[in-house]
C-alpha cells in the first residue's frame, strides 16, 4: 500500500512538472513594414529627391552606362550650365535630377544608341555668393547676413589693379541685374543688397584721360586707378603762366561734373579740390581771368593778370618793382570781403630779409595793391580815390 502511494506520488509530480515547464504558444509574427516609397528618398537638406530642382553649386554625378569616359562630376555654374564630355555645355539649374537624366538621355542618344543615362548629386551647394571679374579670388563666396557689394569684394580678395568701381553688375537667380557705381562718384543710396546666389561681376578698367587748355602738354593719357586731377596735370607737363589753376573743370561727356581748385591742393595739400577722376574724363584748365591792380610807388602802376601761385611780391616785381622813395613796410592789399574793401597791411621787408611768407601772401582776383611813397599819406584809400572809383575799379578787376 505505501509503495502504491509513493508511485501514485511521482507519478502526480512529474505530471505537473511538465506542466510548468511546457513553453508558451508563440505570439503572431508582425507583418512585415512596406518598404518606403521610392519618392521617399530624402537630399541631405530633408528635401526629397524626386522634387529637388539642382542649383548653382550643386556638384553633380552624371554616368552613362558602359560608356566609362563619359562620366563627369560636373559642378553647376552661375549661369545654371555644366559641361559635358561630348555634349559640351547643358542646362542643369531649376530641373530635377530625373528631368536632367531624361534631357541627357536624349541629347547622348543623338551619339550613342540607346543610352542609359544615371544622375546623382555628390554635395550640395552651400549658401554662395559668386564673385567674378576683376577680383583677386574670383569665385563663391560664402553668403553672409548682412553683407553687402564691399564685403563680398573684399572676401574676394578685394580688387585688382584694373577693377573698374564704377562698372560693377549684380544679377540675380532668374537673369534680372543691374549695374552699380561703387565709385566716389556713385550714389551710396542706390546700391542694391546681395541675395544668396546672386552673382557680382566686376568689371575691367579700360579708357583714358586727357588733358586740355592751357596746360604745357596737352593730350590724352592711359587712365591708372586711383588717379586724381594733379596726377592728370603732371602728365600734361603742368599749367601755363596763364592757366586758372583756381577753376580747373573735371568733364566727361561733354558734362562739366565739377569745378576744382587744385592751388589749394598744391598749396595746402587740400584734398577736397584734388578729386578721383575716371576713364573718359577731361582735366580742362581754362585762361587766367583773375587780375589784380598794383600801383602807388611801382615803375608801372597798372592791372596785371594774376599767375597760378604768385604772392605780393611777385606782383610788384611784374610792375617793374619798387621806386626808391617807396616804404616796402606799409604795403597795403585791398580784398572785397562781403562786397566791401578790406585792406590789409603787410611789412614785405620781413619777407625780403627773413623770408616770412606770412607778409607775402598770395594774391587773389580782384585784390587791388598798394605801395606807399615816403612823405605822402600811406592810406590806399587817399590816393585811390582820386584816381577812380573803388566800385569801377573792382569791377575792372572781376
Amino acid at each position: 500500500m505505501y509503495r502504491v502511494l509513493i508511485l501514485a506520488v511521482l507519478i502526480l509530480t512529474a505530471a505537473a512538472g511538465g506542466a510548468y515547464c511546457q513553453a508558451p504558444a508563440p505570439s503572431p509574427t508582425p507583418a512585415p513594414a512596406p518598404a518606403p516609397p521610392e519618392t521617399a528618398s530624402y537630399t541631405q537638406r530633408g528635401v526629397l529627391e524626386t522634387d529637388y530642382r539642382i542649383r548653382p553649386g550643386d556638384v553633380l554625378s552624371v554616368n552613362v552606362m558602359t560608356m566609362a569616359d563619359l562620366a563627369a562630376t560636373p559642378v553647376v555654374q552661375p549661369d545654371g550650365n555644366i559641361s559635358l564630355p561630348l555634349l559640351k555645355v547643358v542646362k542643369a539649374s531649376g530641373l530635377t535630377m530625373q528631368e536632367l537624366g531624361e534631357s541627357l538621355t536624349v541629347k547622348f542618344g543623338e551619339y550613342i544608341k540607346n543610352p542609359v543615362v544615371a544622375v546623382d548629386i555628390t554635395t550640395f551647394h552651400t549658401p554662395t555668393v559668386w564673385v567674378l571679374g576683376q577680383v583677386k579670388a574670383p569665385g563663391t563666396v560664402r553668403a553672409q547676413p548682412g553683407f553687402g557689394l564691399r564685403d563680398y569684394l573684399a572676401s574676394a580678395g578685394g580688387l585688382t589693379e584694373t577693377a573698374d568701381l564704377s562698372r560693377v553688375t549684380l544679377s540675380h537667380p532668374g537673369g534680372a541685374s543691374v549695374e552699380v557705381d561703387l565709385s566716389t562718384r556713385g550714389d551710396a543710396s542706390k546700391i542694391p543688397s546681395v541675395a544668396e546666389d546672386d552673382v557680382i561681376i566686376v568689371a575691367e578698367l579700360k579708357g583714358n584721360v586727357s588733358a586740355l587748355g592751357k596746360v604745357e602738354k596737352p593730350g590724352t593719357f592711359e587712365f591708372r586707378r586711383g588717379m586724381r586731377v594733379s596726377d592728370v596735370l603732371t602728365l600734361a607737363g603742368g599749367g601755363l603762366e596763364d592757366a586758372d589753376l583756381y577753376a580747373v573743370q573735371v568733364i566727361n561727356n561733354g558734362k562739366a561734373l565739377q569745378t576744382v581748385n587744385i592751388s589749394a591742393f598744391f598749396e595746402k595739400a587740400d584734398e577736397t579740390q584734388n578729386p578721383e577722376i575716371f576713364p573718359g574724363d577731361v582735366v580742362y584748365v581754362p585762361e587766367s581771368n583773375r587780375k589784380a591792380y598794383v600801383y602807388g610807388a611801382v615803375a608801372k602802376s597798372g592791372v596785371y593778370r594774376i599767375k597760378p601761385e604768385e604772392r605780393v611780391v611777385d606782383m610788384i616785381m611784374r610792375a617793374g618793382g619798387m621806386t626808391g622813395d617807396a616804404q616796402p613796410s606799409k604795403v597795403s592789399v585791398v580784398r572785397l570781403v562781403e562786397n566791401q574793401p578790406k585792406p590789409t597791411e603787410f611789412d614785405i621787408t620781413n619777407y625780403m630779409r627773413k623770408g616770412d611768407l606770412t607778409n607775402n601772401p598770395l594774391v587773389e582776383a580782384a585784390d587791388i595793391i598798394y605801395v606807399p611813397e615816403k612823405g605822402k599819406p600811406s592810406t590806399w584809400s587817399s590816393v585811390t580815390q582820386p584816381l577812380m572809383a573803388l566800385t569801377t575799379l573792382f569791377n575792372l578787376l572781376r
